[in-house]
């Protein structure tokens, strides 16, 4: 039975994700018979937090010539919070693909009930935070003031924070990290409970606590036990 909730559980993944994507945008009819879909992403992770702009333009031709064209940003090295910000989204993706693509195969398993990859996105992280006060001590205690009375109040303030390459990258990182960090709990929760986890996973990767709700969901369902909804 679980194969078949397993292929359940997935056409509803890909059906709410195209729901999710569709409701992000509005679009006209008119647009809809013929458009063309253009987006430029800040980084190659393919990650819902690295977009930074979609623009959907109008074509004069049918249909039939639509085409879909996707250009990408390119990785930038030129400082070092712009190498740690490029370098953690390659990073992370080789552990994400053997987890959702090969979640039984003997390597994935070594690799993920190591503690490795976590200690490698925490030695990046670590890095970032000391670099700030090292390279700029009164910059980086003048933001880490603003943020600390002004940032975690006001969503302005954030966005202000925005300006310091140090902070975007050290907190990406930081998100980085922790998606991993719960994408691993999915995965070995799942092996110790033979429960399916390529769809979970897959949400975890790109909406994060969606894709932990996700799976908790789905081993309500399959150990029939719906308590365990509230449990890690």
């Amino acid at each position: 039975k679980v194969p078949g909730m397993a292929r359940k559980l997935l056409l509803f993944s890909f059906a709410f994700a195209l729901l999710h994507v569709a409701s992000a945008f509005h679009v006209s009819p008119g647009v809809l018979q013929s458009m063309r879909f253009k987006s430029q992403f800040g980084s190659p992770t393919v990650h819902h937090k690295c977009v930074q702009r979609v623009r959907f333009s109008a074509r004069e031709s049918g249909l039939s010539s639509a085409k879909m064209a996707l250009e990408f940003g390119t990785p930038e090295f030129a400082t070092f919070p712009q190498s740690m910000f490029s370098i953690v989204n390659f990073v992370v993706l080789p552990f994400w693909a053997l987890m959702i693509a090969a979640p039984n195969n003997e390597a994935t398993k070594k690799v993920m009930t190591s503690s490795a990859p976590l200690l490698l996105c925490a030695a990046m992280h670590l890095s970032l935070v000391i670099y700030g006060p090292v390279t700029d001590p009164s910059g980086s205690l003048s933001q880490f003031q603003f943020l600390a009375t002004q940032g975690f109040v006001k969503l302005t303030a954030m966005q202000e924070m925005r300006q310091f390459p140090v902070f975007v990258s050290e907190e990406w990182v930081h998100v980085l990290a922790w998606d991993l960090f719960v994408g691993r709990y999915v995965y070995l929760d799942g092996l110790e409970k033979k429960i399916p986890t390529p769809h979970s996973l897959f949400f975890t990767f790109l909406l994060g606590p969606l894709g932990l709700t996700m799976h908790l969901v789905t081993r309500a369902i399959v150990t029939r036990d719906p308590s365990s909804i509230l449990k890690l």
